[in-house]
């Protein structure tokens, strides 16, 4: 009795009628489970943490716990850069700044357009799995408020959201009391006349920084 492993087309064939096809020699093979590629991106840890709470699980839960795992994923990504450019303006490196800024537009636009993924789960499809998760809700993601307070909007009143997650707590109240860019207001007053060598070539300024609570 022949023992077909796969279709061509409607047609079933055996391993021997595929084709062969040569490896790479840059793909290796000889790989231990502490090294490839699913150790690396931590894909047991990843894909293993999507656990619908319905039961049975509905099937658009799934999507529903992916949409959002995604998107938390995408702001990580966008407090890396904020926070690597507000870096890099405080030191003056202008250009690096600007380039971790220019990173940030694309993934808002995944941010965006990965919304029309859900567009496909109805409102009566949702409402069938939504009680599973009781007063869960995307307004309480501790890294939006994250990035907020890294932008300059904080507001001490969103922190007894997160009094118990006392790892998200003290991470927002290390960006609560940060000092950004939006709170520093400097003010100059010039005097002319001055220079170097005596040439009334250059201006004196006096600086006035204001820090807002």
């Amino acid at each position: 009795m022949a023992v077909y492993s796969t279709y061509i087309g409607n047609r079933p064939c055996k391993d021997a009628d595929m084709k062969k096809r040569k490896l790479e020699e840059s793909i290796h093979t000889d790989l231990s489970r502490d090294d490839d590629y699913t150790a690396y991106l931590r894909l047991d840890q990843l894909l293993g943490a999507q656990i619908p709470l319905s039961e049975p699980p509905h099937h658009d839960e799934m999507l529903f716990i992916i949409q959002h795992q995604v998107a938390e994923l995408w702001i990580k990504l966008v407090i890396h850069e904020i926070g690597a450019a507000i870096r890099h303006l405080r030191t003056d490196e202008l250009p690096q700044a600007v380039k971790n800024l220019v990173r940030v537009r694309p993934v808002q636009s995944q941010l965006y357009n990965q919304w029309k993924v859900l567009d496909t789960l109805t409102p009566a499809e949702y409402s069938e799995f939504r009680h599973v998760f009781g007063k869960a809700s995307g307004l309480q993601s501790a890294q939006y408020r994250i990035l907020e307070f890294t932008l300059g909007n904080k507001s001490r009143a969103t922190m007894a959201v997160y009094e118990h997650q006392p790892e998200w707590h003290a991470r927002l109240e290390a960006a609560l009391f940060e000092i950004t860019p939006a709170q520093v207001n400097v003010k100059g007053k010039t005097a002319e006349g001055l220079g170097a060598i005596g040439r009334g070539e250059t201006l004196r300024v006096t600086a006035v920084v204001l820090l807002t609570s």
